[in-house]
């Protein structure tokens, strides 16, 4: 595992991506789970269904403050954990109230970051261009190499959408808690490992932020059944071949 993108080279590249996606998903599944589970429950309780239509929340409002619930929780506990290093390792958290505080400051980032997320994975494909190189490169018909090429370009814009989005809320999470520790305890941290932690957590959000939006792009394509131009469902496309 490489750590820091200061040690990056050709040789330990994979690596280094796959240990940014992976960091990812510890804090993307809580919050897409509790984006999924809110909606579910605003459609089984009417009461919140229409207070929430009257206040002109939509569906991704919902998403958002679904998603802020376990993410503020979550950035508690590093706000906690990074007041502990900053203090030199103690077993006691400095002071409890302010990881709250930073917790419930960090969590409204990640509340903006799921947004592109839950679109990316609502959305269909994109526009229908240039079939005939995936029909000559792969040996499939044209009608399926449409049909392949139609889903690339949403599903690029989903996955640059949320790196976009990630990388800058990763940073600014970041120099959060550390602010936040330095006030807690007095100390400082060295400059260079500043820079160098806010610049990872950038690096590292738009790779994990990538991958999850362009995850969530396939994923909602396939679960939705969807298809674009001709509508031709996903369930009957020509036998062995793969979209």
């Amino acid at each position: 595992i490489v750590p820091r993108v200061e040690d990056v080279n050709l040789g330990n590249l994979s690596s280094f991506v796959s240990n940014s996606i992976g960091e990812a998903l510890p804090s993307f599944i809580p919050m897409l789970s509790g984006a999924a589970g809110l909606n579910v429950a605003v459609q089984l309780i009417p009461p919140v269904r229409y207070a929430l239509a009257a206040l002109r929340i939509g569906k991704l409002g919902v998403s958002a403050l679904g998603a802020y619930l376990p993410s503020a929780f979550i950035s508690t506990g590093e706000a906690a954990s990074e007041q502990k290093d900053m203090a030199g390792g103690t077993t006691s958290t400095p002071d409890p109230m302010q990881a709250l505080f930073t917790g419930l400051k960090a969590g409204s980032l990640d509340a903006i970051t799921i947004i592109p997320i839950m679109k990316a994975f609502s959305l269909g494909g994109g526009k229908v261009a240039g079939p005939k190189e995936i029909e000559q490169v792969f040996g499939v018909s044209k009608d399926i190499a449409k049909k392949v090429i139609a889903s690339v370009p949403g599903i690029v814009r989903s996955g640059a959408t949320a790196a976009v989005v990630e990388a800058p809320t990763e940073a600014l999470q970041e120099r959060l808690f550390i602010k936040d520790a330095e006030k807690v305890t007095g100390q400082k941290m060295n400059q260079e490992e500043y820079e160098s932690r806010l610049l990872n957590s950038f690096v590292q959000g738009a790779i994990g932020g990538g991958a999850i939006g362009t995850g969530a792009r396939i994923t909602g394509n396939i679960i939705g059944n969807e298809t674009v131009d001709e509508r031709l469902k996903i369930n009957d496309l020509e036998e062995g071949t793969v979209v």
